[in-house]
Formats: C-alpha cells, sequence, structure tokens
C-alpha cells in the first residue's frame, strides 16, 4: 500500500512527462495552410471567406466519418495544372479539411451564392 506523499510524487512525475495541453491560443494544427501553399507552390490559389465560405462548405463530402475538425473561417482552392481542384478549408491557418472537385462544379456553387456575374 501506498502513502499519499508517494501517490503525490508518482502523479507529479507523470504529469512532467506528459506534454503541455493545447491552449486556446495555442491551437492543435495538424497540417498548418502555409505547409500546403509551400509544397503547391506553382499551383495559383484563390481565398473566399465570410459569404463566400458558405458554397465550399456545401461541397464538402458530407460523411460522419469525414467529419470537418472544426468549423472553417476560410477556403483555398489550389488550381494543380492536369488535375481536378484542391479545396483546402481552414480554420486560423490550420487546416481542417481538404477536398478535390472540378472547376465546373465550384462554378454552379459560386454562382448559386453570388448569381450568374460568376
Amino acid at each position: 500500500m501506498t502513502t499519499p506523499a508517494r501517490r503525490a510524487a508518482t502523479l507529479a512525475a507523470w504529469l512532467v512527462l506528459l506534454p503541455p495541453a493545447p491552449t486556446a491560443a495555442e491551437p492543435d494544427c495538424a497540417v498548418s495552410l502555409e505547409i500546403v501553399q509551400e509544397r503547391l507552390i506553382e499551383a495559383p490559389r484563390y481565398e473566399f471567406e465570410g459569404p463566400l465560405l458558405a458554397p465550399f462548405l456545401a461541397l464538402w463530402p458530407a460523411r460522419p466519418a469525414r467529419a470537418l475538425s472544426a468549423r472553417p473561417d476560410r477556403a483555398t482552392v489550389f488550381v494543380r495544372a492536369d488535375r481536378s481542384l484542391l479545396v483546402a478549408l481552414s480554420r486560423e491557418g490550420c487546416v481542417v479539411g481538404a477536398f478535390e472537385t472540378e472547376l465546373a462544379t465550384v462554378v454552379r456553387a459560386l454562382r448559386a451564392t453570388v448569381g450568374p456575374a460568376i
């Protein structure tokens, strides 16, 4: 049987070994948008936020297994040569979801929001 002092010492030792929990100022960011931009340096990119974010959220493949980890505040569209578009959904610079889609699909989604100007 261990004494309360020994249990407290053991707990303190474990707490020292654990990594610090992320704070609100330090979001848990597995992949930053900056890293994606560096890897796709040659691909032109377009950023959408505010009311223009909604069409991209509607295009997100809605499957529970692939739910977004946080509500995005921006969509960045990368135009890759000879490939479909890559849409990266991000929040505060951290990618929370990404998917591929065709240009025609994006144009239809934006046209529904903005109107025939697109």
